[in-house]
């Protein structure tokens, strides 16, 4: 069975991004690589592609965070005039068990774009501009309100409840998740309402969106009508800075290889598969279809990232 089991992001600064997201959020390094040649591949840049990445874990076994600098090619800043309903990964939900901690962890670490705190069905939320990702970061207290564990039981801060993506035709990407992915999509279970919109900049928006269950972090697709979010430039590379991918994995190379032939049906091209007998990851780069396939089998899951490593300095 495929699930969520990363979001990979693109980041100006990879220490500030460390520091922020351990000091503030509480996840733990689980380790670095370097990569060039065969291993970025994936990405479909150029042969002279090079980058640093590095990955953080959190509540969850089969769960990271991965962070790319990359060193050629240089990558673009977003836009200046980007908006949170433009198309893409947009949005992240990250889980906290101390709300007042880490505010205060967010100012040290100079965090300034903040909305105001938000009180809904009993759990405190806040929304910031993440100052090296660029992406809106929504901190959500724990607790037993229904953006948090009532949507994914069990779920245990630190943790992302959820990522976003931003689409123009929300049926298609119904299709894409349930018959790419073999995964529930629905649209009765929203984790966002019309006054959640003014956390981000969004006041008076018209959208409508499903939630895809993929495992224990959910995915909102949003398709805005009001105002029109506007594709990807041109010549997008996917080393630009804010979210790249989010990635379904499996234990099972097999369960890879069989969303790959369905995704090929569907006229989506992976560029490069990267793979061993048992490990193997894959990019899809369409414009809304961003998306990574990951195969890690259990016994190689501390060297590829999902479990803590040496713990950061400070």
């Amino acid at each position: 069975m495929l699930k969520t089991v990363q979001v990979g992001f693109n980041t100006s600064d990879l220490v500030g991004s460390m520091k922020l997201y351990s000091e503030a959020f509480g996840f733990d390094s689980a380790g670095s690589y370097c990569i060039w040649g065969t291993s970025i591949r994936p990405q479909d840049l150029k042969p002279d592609a090079r980058a640093m990445m590095w990955w953080l874990t959190g509540s969850s076994d089969f769960f990271q965070l991965e962070f790319f600098q990359h060193a050629v090619p240089v990558p673009r800043p977003m836009r200046a005039d980007w908006r949170p309903c433009d198309l893409g990964w947009v949005r992240i939900g990250v889980l906290v068990d101390d709300f007042a901690a880490c505010l205060e962890a967010l100012t040290r670490n100079g965090v300034t774009e903040l909305s105001r705190v938000r009180t809904a069905r009993g759990v405190h939320r806040v929304v910031f501009r993440d100052p090296y990702t660029r992406i809106m970061v929504e901190v959500i207290e724990q607790g037993e309100g229904r953006i948090g564990r009532n949507l994914v039981p069990g779920l245990r801060a630190p943790a992302l409840v959820y990522a976003t993506q931003s689409v123009s035709d929300l049926e298609a990407s119904r299709r894409f998740y349930e018959r790419g992915f073999l995964v529930e999509c629905t649209g009765d279970e929203c984790l966002h309402d019309d006054e959640d919109e003014t956390l981000w900049g969004l006041e008076g928006a018209q959208r409508e969106s499903l939630v895809v269950k993929g495992g224990e972090m959910l995915l909102e697709i949003v398709r805005y009508e009001t105002p029109k979010g506007r594709p990807r430039r041109p010549d997008y590379k996917i080393c630009d800075q804010g979210i790249a991918n989010v990635a379904f994995g499996s234990h099972d190379i097999g369960e890879i290889v069989a969303a790959l032939a369905r995704l090929e049906a569907m006229g989506l091209h992976t560029p490069y598969f990267l793979r061993g007998e048992e490990a193997g990851a894959a990019y899809i780069n369409d414009p809304e279809r961003e998306v990574e396939l990951l195969a890690a089998p259990k016994h190689l899951l501390p060297t590829l990232g999902f479990g803590k490593a040496a713990p950061f300095p400070g």
